[in-house]
């Protein structure tokens, strides 16, 4: 699985062509009534990024947590991450390499901490900055040699309807010592329809600089800033009845990305 990658990574390959509020954990309220809309979990997706085809399939448990999440690429063995939880909370994910370890400060949905963990060493962790249910900065760390190792900062600024209006990811140059930045990027436009991804925060840990993966709504357009370069985002949707988008069209510069999305509503 492509797990923990920036935005821009994800974007590239299309680049290239030739080549909820915020995240909260899953609602475990019945959503049977007939007073509230029904709740769509994904189940699966299917990503087409013009060059390969990658699958997830997620697994759910009883409180409607995901607790596996299995990704296949065509010709390629498929890779599982498990995820374990405490009080509505996730506390560890595993896959075939790490271990991820997550730690809350006081009631907070969103960890403030994730430990990566190989073996029986440490490697790595992730810090986390939030206000109430918006993720505000990630920061990605090595840990080589006892020694702390910054590699990169996403930050995120939101609009009042609790929607990424801006982010900007910044890595580190060993040149300057410092983060330079690599990418920003400036939303203009949602769909107003429910956003399937701000269900878990599991869908953020998969893709952390996407702004697409947190906030109440799709993202429709927006402006991607490469080191000076410009590139229009644009994304198109068709919906189920319960305004869930089922197929997502991904744009920039005119090279499409697919996603068909699959869903269990109840």
């Amino acid at each position: 699985m492509k797990f923990n990658s920036p935005f821009v990574y994800a974007i590239l390959p299309l680049f290239a062509g030739m080549f909820m509020q915020s995240c909260s954990e899953e609602d475990t309220t019945p959503q049977n009534s007939s007073n509230s809309s029904p709740t769509c979990y994904v189940t699966q997706e299917v990503i087409n990024d013009g060059d390969e085809i990658e699958t997830i399939t997620y697994n759910y448990n009883s409180q409607n947590q995901i607790i596996s999440a299995t990704s296949m690429y065509e010709g390629e063995d498929p890779e599982t991450t498990y995820f374990e939880y405490f009080d509505n909370k996730i506390i560890k994910a595993n896959d075939s390499y790490l271990t991820f370890e997550f730690d809350y400060i006081d009631n907070n949905s969103i960890p403030s901490r994730i430990s990566l963990k190989e073996g029986n060493d440490y490697v790595g962790y992730y810090a986390i900055q939030s206000q109430g249910s918006n993720i505000t900065e990630f920061e990605e760390h090595s840990l080589v040699d006892g020694e702390d190792f910054i590699d990169g900062l996403t930050t995120f600024q939101y609009d009042n309807n609790n929607n990424v209006s801006n982010s900007e990811y910044k890595e580190y140059d060993e040149e300057t010592s410092s983060l330079e930045t690599l990418y920003t990027f400036k939303a203009t436009s949602y769909d107003k329809k429910n956003n399937p991804y701000n269900k878990s925060f599991v869908f953020f840990f998969m893709d952390t600089g996407n702004p697409s993966k947190i906030g109440n709504e799709n993202l429709v357009s927006g402006m991607l800033d490469l080191g000076g370069v410009e590139m229009p985002y644009t994304a198109t949707y068709e919906y189920n009845s319960n305004d869930y988008p089922t197929d997502i069209s991904i744009s920039v510069l005119g090279l499409a990305n697919q996603t068909t999305v699959t869903y269990d509503c109840k």
